[in-house]
């Protein structure tokens, strides 16, 4: 079975710092702004917080998504293997079936000389006594 060659994984160190930077550009605005802070620094704390929280989750999803493929590409290489098995096995059964048919032929044909021999030696026997 050939495997395919491994993906490589993101980088976790980039998305974790982007995440932190934002996280910490989100912490800046809110320091910065008054209290009570205007809508347009708490739409930009809120941007920049979930913008973090999305880019930080990035490599661990594509980590699960690439484990996924390749836990399917198994399955696949097995059920690809279980096939091949199961037709070998069909063609050794087919071949095993044929087999039997000439046993099963030659024996009807040995059958058939034994009675036929019976038969003779019975004529024979009868010759004999009619002697």
């Amino acid at each position: 079975m050939g495997h395919q060659p491994q993906t490589k994984t993101l980088p976790k160190w980039v998305f974790v710092g982007g995440d932190l930077a934002l996280l910490a550009t989100a912490w800046l605005i809110a320091r910065g702004a008054g209290h009570p802070a205007s809508g347009a620094a708490v739409a930009a704390i809120v941007g920049c917080a979930a913008t973090g929280a999305v880019l930080g989750t990035i490599p661990f999803l594509a980590d699960h998504a690439r484990a996924q493929d390749e836990a399917l590409d198994e399955r696949q290489a097995g059920l690809a293997a279980l096939a091949q098995t199961a037709a070998t096995t069909a063609e050794q059964i087919s071949i095993a079936a044929a087999g039997l048919h000439q046993i099963a032929g030659a024996a009807d044909r040995s059958l058939r000389e034994a009675d036929q021999t019976a038969h003779g030696l019975l004529e024979r026997m009868a010759e004999m006594q009619a002697q």
